[in-house]
């Protein structure tokens, strides 16, 4: 019998191909035979559909690259730079890094608390539980410089920011994985690859940072749906997350606090208005008992004033700045894109409205608070909040049409392009980067992210085509090279032209590590014009150096650095070495810090013919003060007063450049110890070397 009858015809090669196609597993490649070529019950089994090939596990298509291929880049940007300069000029450990120049602003100030925390010994607490992971890292490996642990930190950190920025870009904005992630690389390129250089906001608090605010989102969700438990417990992971940075912290805390009031004045408002009494309450009552603690505790007194020294001030002045200006500008923004979305898609908008609201209220906290606690540092929560809101914006313009009429666009997107694309060139012009001033990193990074945003918007609003994604990611990641890669060639460029001054150091750095033993003070000076020596000393070795920048950071009295600036002016003659300015400005003890930030309304009172000390109390400048506390140093430094126990207790041993060599006079028991040509060591014939 013949396999086909009369009235069935044969299917030809489109047939065929079209019906192994709707199988899924049709490969145009494949070469198939006529099935009249061919035994009959051979074509039949050539038509058969054929049992789909196992496809390749997810981790197997592109995700390796994400996984394994991120820290791999990570690590080489992290240490690649420095082994190819090593390679260069023909070291052979190279693979070793014993010093750092410390390019980035404030580096020098983490590097000792870390150096500390590998010996186990910390006196100037600025990094926190972070001190348990430099541990870790020093027992795992013993022989690493303390800027060789930094790295592995850093790399850590920064690998981890990649990470958990992506999720959470996705889990916020609800864009794809892929555009999550390209925002997030975006991002790391701009922000972190060079802020992340030193610990703090940009490194691996970032990641904690990151999470407490998208907890924030999840928390809005969760009460929308009323599981009123998984919003507590996400509301205990957003705090803690977010409470290892201050700024972080009072901005999570402030945007959960006003979630939570919304939804109860919604739902529940006698619950909300009884919530509101007992919190003014309890408010009231903790400040009374916080009050008593701060000022009549020895402990209260050290801790204000320790915080103090951390830059907190009092006053009731509004700050003004650049980035508080972009708080307002991103505000009005998703005012107008919320007036024009539909009902679908204003949740979204309106959270993160609420959070530019809520972050626009901790940069002006002073008048309410009666403090300021160094609040241009928020602005590291806005870089980051910007990056939200424009996958937010890209989520909304490629999943929604505007209900807006496209010949009526809203004039507030056009005032933000241009005030934005104002700023951008404005930085670059600086010149950026080259001039030193790594912050600029950060202000270009938000300032970006709002000018593709409201070009985002503006055509949203028109009702045109969204961009492609090649097309959008190519301007986001362009840019991002232009911010990140200049201040990366510019970082370097300065690194390893101060290098080689700090590398001459290494003998010294090194006899240190093995004579002094953690917890044990060393004095100094500064070691001559644009180079700190007591910094980096500091920085190198961890040790306790007098005067770095950290010793203003152990958990002490005030007067206590003071007594010592008085103590070593018996011994050392700062004014003459070119010392003075520096020890002028230790003796504010950073209160100085808030007399600089209000330029504006200094010059408004200027204008309305203020006084001096009028305008100091409208700032909360404590001038006062800081001439006291200069005056009582002068005062020796004037009439010295050699107090040989006293200097033995603060500096048992004193490094000593050999051009500064002559304004010390050093008691005579301290012996002299040449540890290279230009560096000298004393050390008390008492204290016993290791």
């Amino acid at each position: 019998m013949p396999v086909f009858s009369a009235a069935v015809k044969p299917p030809g090669w489109l047939g065929y191909a079209a019906f192994r196609l709707t199988m899924g597993v049709y490969e145009p490649s494949l070469h198939v035979m006529s099935p009249f070529a061919v035994a009959p019950g051979d074509a039949w089994s050539m038509m058969t559909p054929k049992e789909p090939r196992p496809t390749k596990p997810r981790i197997l298509r592109g995700e390796v690259e994400w996984w394994l291929g991120a820290p791999i880049a990570v690590a080489l940007l992290t240490w690649g730079p420095y082994w190819v300069r090593n390679l260069a000029i023909g070291r052979k450990d190279w693979t070793r890094i014993p010093a750092l120049a410390a390019t980035v602003f404030d580096l020098t100030a983490y590097l000792q608390p870390i150096g500390q925390a590998m010996t186990g010994v910390v006196t100037a607490h600025l990094i926190g539980p972070f001190a348990l992971l430099m541990r870790l890292i020093a027992l795992t490996f013993p022989n690493a410089s303390v800027p060789e642990a930094w790295f592995v930190a850093r790399w850590m950190a920064t690998t981890a920011a990649l990470f958990v920025f992506a999720w959470c870009l996705e889990r916020w904005s609800g864009v794809g994985r892929n555009m999550a992630r390209l925002l997030s690389l975006s991002f790391w390129i701009a922000f972190i690859l060079v802020l992340g250089m030193k610990p703090g906001f940009a490194s691996w608090l970032f990641p904690f940072g990151v999470l407490g605010m998208v907890g924030v989102t999840i928390v809005g969700e969760r009460l929308t749906k009323r599981r009123i438990i998984s919003a507590i417990v996400w509301s205990a992971i957003a705090l803690t997350s977010s409470s290892l940075y201050a700024w972080y912290f009072l901005f999570v805390a402030v945007w959960l606090g006003v979630t939570w009031f919304l939804w109860l004045v919604k739902n529940t408002p006698r619950v909300a208005l009884s919530l509101a009494a007992i919190g003014s309450v309890s408010a009231c009552v903790f400040a009374v008992v916080f009050a008593y603690w701060i000022t009549l505790t020895p402990a209260g007194i050290v801790w204000i004033e320790l915080t103090q020294r951390l830059s907190l001030s009092y006053t009731h002045m509004i700050f003004i700045s650049g980035s508080v200006l972009l708080t307002m500008l991103w505000t009005v923004l998703f005012g107008a894109i919320y007036a024009v979305a539909s009902s679908d898609d204003r949740p979204k908008i309106e959270v993160t409205g609420i959070a530019w609201l809520s972050l626009l209220f901790t940069f002006f906290h002073s008048p309410f608070t009666g403090h300021y606690i160094q609040n241009d540092h928020f602005r590291s929560a806005a870089a980051i909040l910007s990056w939200f809101a424009l996958a937010v914006i890209w989520s909304l313009v490629h999943q929604s049409p505007t209900t807006h009429d496209a010949r009526r666009t809203r004039f507030i997107p056009y005032l933000t392009l241009f005030i934005s694309l104002a700023y951008v060139i404005r930085i670059l012009a600086a010149p950026y980067a080259w001039n030193r001033d790594f912050l600029n990193v950060l202000q270009l990074t938000h300032w970006f992210a709002l000018l593709i945003a409201s070009w985002l918007a503006i055509r949203w609003m028109q009702g045109k085509k969204p961009l492609e994604t090649k097309t959008f990611a190519t301007i986001v990641l362009s840019g991002s090279l232009l911010i990140g890669g200049n201040a990366m060639a510019a970082t370097y460029f300065y690194e390893f032209k101060d290098l080689p001054k700090i590398e001459a150091l290494i003998p010294v750095f090194n006899w240190v590590k093995a004579n002094v033993p953690p917890g044990i003070s060393i004095c100094t000076g500064q070691g001559g014009e644009g180079f700190n020596i007591d910094d980096m000393l500091a920085a190198q070795t961890g040790r306790v150096v007098h005067f770095s920048h950290t010793t203003m950071y152990h958990k002490e009295r005030d007067v206590a650095l003071l007594d010592r600036l008085r103590v070593i002016s018996g011994f050392f003659d700062a004014g003459t070495a070119g010392d003075q300015v520096n020890w002028q400005l230790l003796s504010s003890e950073n209160q100085f810090i808030v007399c600089a930030q209000y330029p504006v309304q200094v010059k408004l009172f200027h204008a309305l013919g203020l006084s001096e000390d009028r305008i100091d109390a409208l700032i909360g400048c404590p001038r006062k003060t800081i001439d006291a506390r200069w005056a009582y140093v002068k005062d020796a430094m004037d009439h010295p007063i050699r107090d040989m126990e006293a200097f033995k207790r603060v500096c048992p041993f004193v490094v000593v450049p050999n051009a500064k060599k002559s304004y010390w006079h050093l008691p005579d028991d301290y012996r002299e110890i040449p540890v290279t040509n230009e560096i000298y060591v004393f050390a008390s014939i008492s204290t016993d070397l290791r």
